[in-house]
């Protein structure tokens, strides 16, 4: 009986001996290059899709801080296991230090033997595993055994080596663009040669030619770009090879020639480092714009005009949405990411718009339009309008302005105006007024009269600017 006591303590103290002799080990991954002081690796999610496979290192790297108090013991074991990632049948791994041996692998773990216990304290670089079935992140944790009884010890915590990750960053923020944000439109119209400019300030503006009352041609109006970032992944880096801008306007017919056409001169896609013009088309209130090369951190349109001449179409005041798609490719497989919805600013006028939402006309009906300017500055009057029937007239400059301190009766200016349009005067008209006056100053009052032997006039509600 005392024998086997004896052993069993002994077995004990042998046990206590291993234990006291080792520390805790701690796993870490390298630091990432793409977000510096990162603990982990960042995979690229694109490229990750295109090739599903990680191999450690030598840029995927994993250190194993493997501590002892006094010396390693010969025979102790390291287990490393994965999570969130599975070890491919095909990995060959190795371990930089001669100090320990690999004995196992399976699915999830490897199994360390430790060789030689002259060394008190070391760090081992994990190479040449191959990791699939990547998920969001992968994390290695860490066991010392004492092999032949079960005892686990020293156990290291789950620690994160790598974390899948968007490659592409799109910066949102808005602003000038000289520092490097997006730059949004936000060009104010001058109205006073029927929308042709955009006014003192704007930052691309120009003039129209001497005797144009239209659109000049060669004018950059304004311009709009998102920054990208595509740097932010240490491993399966794709190459960007291309990117697409939809913009999505309000009213884009200042972008066609006269006949009817998208003018491919009108707008160009603009980047950081210059971008090639590739597809474009127009599809409702959509211009979408490709680049056949990388564009560098920049993407958007730069809008012009068509440069048509008196034929072309005003441009209107309007708000600016936007989606940008960038392409890219790993070996010989391309792929795009997306980022829509973007604020792209707006436009707005230097005057005011005011509609009047129905007025019929007829040889029975007298119209009563006056114009109130309560301001210093006389401006000049557009006119555009649509029937009944859905035509349209316009957009046309009656021979009447509003004059400053003045109330002016338009009626008869707005009746041969349409006349000349092609209106056939009778029916109900939508009716849509651009002052080169500041709006704060501008009001319209409108009724009617029909000689049926009513004399009573019937008022037509407007909304001002002011209201």
């Amino acid at each position: 009986m005392h024998s086997m006591l004896k052993k069993t303590l002994l077995a004990t103290a042998v046990a206590a001996a291993s234990v006291a002799n080792i520390q805790a080990q701690e796993i870490t991954g390298s630091s990432s290059e793409a977000v510096p002081m990162s603990p982990a690796i960042i995979i690229s999610s694109e490229g990750l899709a295109i090739d599903p496979t990680i191999t450690v290192g030598p840029t995927a790297e994993i250190t194993v801080n493997y501590e002892t108090n006094a010396t390693i013991n010969v025979n102790d074991l390291l287990v490393l296991t994965f999570t969130g990632a599975d070890i491919a049948s095909s990995s060959v791994p190795t371990l930089n230090n001669d100090n320990v041996e690999i004995i196992d692998t399976d699915t999830n773990s490897l199994t360390f033997r430790v060789v030689n216990g002259s060394v008190a304290a070391t760090t081992f670089a994990l190479d040449g595993v191959t990791l699939e079935n990547v998920t969001g992140s992968v994390s290695v944790s860490g066991v010392t055994q004492i092999p032949g009884t079960g005892i686990e010890f020293n156990e290291a915590d789950a620690a994160v080596v790598a974390v899948v990750a968007s490659q592409f960053a799109f910066n949102t923020t808005t602003g000038t663009g000289a520092d490097g944000t997006n730059r949004v439109f936000d060009g104010t119209i001058d109205v006073e040669q029927m929308r042709a400019q955009f006014t003192a300030g704007s930052v691309t503006g120009g003039v129209p030619p001497s005797g144009s009352d239209r659109l000049a041609d060669s004018i950059t109006l304004d311009n709009f770009f998102v920054r990208f970032s595509a740097g932010n992944a240490d491993e399966k880096n794709v190459t960007v090879a291309n990117a697409t801008v939809a913009l999505t306007g309000e009213d884009f017919g200042f972008l066609l020639d006269e006949d009817g056409e998208l003018d491919t001169g009108s707008f160009q896609i603009t980047g950081f480092s210059g971008a090639a013009d590739g597809a474009s088309s127009l599809e409702g209130n959509t211009l979408t714009v490709s680049s056949t090369d990388d564009p560098g951190g920049y993407v958007g349109i730069a809008l012009a005009t068509s440069g048509a001449g008196p034929d072309s179409v005003a441009v209107n005041a309007q708000d600016f949405t936007a989606d940008v798609s960038i392409g890219y490719n790993l070996g010989p497989t391309t792929g795009s990411v997306s980022s829509t919805g973007f604020d792209a600013g707006a436009w707005d006028l230097s005057g005011a718009e005011i509609n009047i939402p129905f007025m019929p006309y007829g040889a029975s009906v007298a119209q009563l339009i006056r114009i109130s300017n309560d301001g210093t500055v006389t401006g000049e009057i557009e006119l555009t309008a649509f029937d009944d029937e859905g035509l349209e007239y316009g957009p046309i400059q009656l021979d009447v302005s509003a004059v400053a301190g003045t109330v002016t009766n338009i009626g008869p200016a707005v009746a041969a105006a349409l006349a000349a349009e092609g209106f056939d005067g009778t029916g109900s008209v939508d009716l849509t007024f651009v002052v080169n006056s500041p709006a704060a100053d501008i009001e319209i009052a409108a009724n009617y009269r029909i000689f049926d032997g009513n004399t009573d006039r019937v008022s037509v509600i407007v909304e001002n600017p002011d209201e």
